[in-house]
């Protein structure tokens, strides 16, 4: 009752809503499989999150983007070093007082400019832009790095998790047991008042030891869809 008075102060919530069971009927079958994996299936498996991560993930996509600028921007200060051409055209009308016919005169000009003078600035230029290149290069080697020792982390704990939720989930089935035969044995007189507390704390401790297990499930399932740039279960 406490808790839920505090989450109702924090969330502005009303003081009455009701609690819904945690149901994983639509993971038992996933958590089915992934308690039967052997540590080859689980290698397997990480191989093809690593190829689809590779193109899915967030992060090495923004890699990706960032080294093609660096490699445009070393383009464009290559272009600098190039001259610069230029071609125009001009006509003129004429006429004199003489003569009532108008003449034309045309000049095509062409000329060219090499820029010697920020000749330095732009060395520094490009000398910048290959360093941001092999910056974003080897920023993504660490990020790829990176991706994949999470995404194995968190494939080995979600295969644990689900092994470690069914044994929770029979003690759970074993301490509600326990607490309805010891609840009969008080009620015929069997039984203490202490006995009764101490089987009801043993049932409550083991549903919330599930319902731990439940969330941190489900919170490793989120972080591999993330990893692995899954969008859909």
């Amino acid at each position: 009752e406490i808790a839920r008075i505090n989450f109702s102060n924090i969330t502005g919530a009303s003081r009455g809503f009701e609690l819904l069971d945690i149901s994983l009927e639509k993971y038992i079958v996933f958590m089915d499989k992934l308690k039967s994996y052997k540590s080859s299936e689980i290698e397997e498996l990480g191989k093809i999150l690593s190829s689809e991560s590779s193109e899915k993930n967030y992060d090495l996509r923004t890699m990706d983007i960032r080294k093609e600028m660096a490699k445009k921007s070393i383009s464009i200060s290559r272009g600098n070093f190039l001259p610069n051409l230029s071609l125009s055209y001009s006509q003129d009308w004429n006429k004199s007082n003489l003569d009532d016919s108008f003449g034309d005169k045309g000049v095509i000009a062409l000329s060219a400019s090499i820029p010697i003078f920020p000749l330095y600035d732009n060395y520094l230029e490009l000398e910048k832009s290959r360093i941001d290149l092999k910056m974003s290069e080897l920023y993504k080697n660490d990020v790829s790095d990176n991706v994949e020792m999470n995404k194995k982390s968190q494939l080995y704990s979600l295969v644990s998790g689900s092994k470690r939720l069914k044994s929770l989930e029979i003690l759970v089935k074993l301490a509600e047991d326990t607490y309805n035969r010891t609840e009969e044995r008080f009620e015929a007189g069997m039984e203490t008042e202490t006995e009764l507390i101490d089987a009801r704390v043993s049932l409550v401790s083991a549903k919330n030891s599930y319902i731990s297990a439940v969330y941190s499930f489900l919170n490793v399932k989120r972080e591999l869809m993330v990893t692995a740039g899954y969008e859909n279960e």
